[in-house]
């Protein structure tokens, strides 16, 4: 499995790790007589889990099943120079790409038949960037698709890096053919 898609996994789980910690520590709290402790815990959980989720440098932003931004981490609001209250509650689609629907080849739309994590290699004209952007699944007990953790990574500087391999191995194939 190539770094990229591990480091995408490896956050995912991360994600995955941190709401099911919260859902137990609600159980937890449901259960116990302090409700005063209780609430101690899941405040710290929160904390945990916001400090994790803001810690990760590419844009994650967790979507319903209709494209609806219900959170970001603070890597999203840099990448669209946005505070994170003018993005949540935004169709992703109409935020990140200025267009009144999904685009043909959107990653979600796709995670949305296969139930399977889809990315698609996009040049973004309304940030300037070239970004790999991922969808994974969140998938209720009975397969449903209920929304997805979407994932933008801004690959520009590679792609930089590639154009400019590409112009070398031209200027010396000339030097060569001449």
């Amino acid at each position: 499995m190539p770094e990229r898609e591990k480091n995408g996994r490896k956050t995912i789980e991360e994600v995955q790790r941190l709401c099911a910690r919260v859902a137990k520590l609600e159980r937890i709290a449901l259960r116990k007589a302090g409700p005063k402790d209780a609430d101690r815990e899941l405040d710290r959980a929160w904390s945990e889990w916001e400090t994790t989720f803001d810690a990760i440098g590419d844009s994650v932003i967790l979507l319903d099943s209709e494209f609806n931004i219900v959170q970001a981490n603070a890597a999203t609001s840099s990448l669209l120079g946005k505070p994170l209250d003018e993005i949540v509650g935004q169709k992703c689609y109409k935020l990140v790409h200025g267009s009144n629907e999904p685009l043909e080849n959107c990653p979600l739309v796709e995670a949305q038949s296969t139930k399977n994590r889809q990315k698609e290699e996009f040049y973004i004209a309304e940030i300037g960037i070239w970004a790999i952007v991922s969808a994974d699944p969140i998938l209720d007990e009975q397969g449903n698709l209920t929304g997805a953790v979407h994932i933008i990574r801004d690959i520009t500087e590679r792609k930089k890096a590639e154009e400019a391999l590409k112009e070398s191995e031209q200027r010396f194939r000339n030097i060569f053919d001449n």
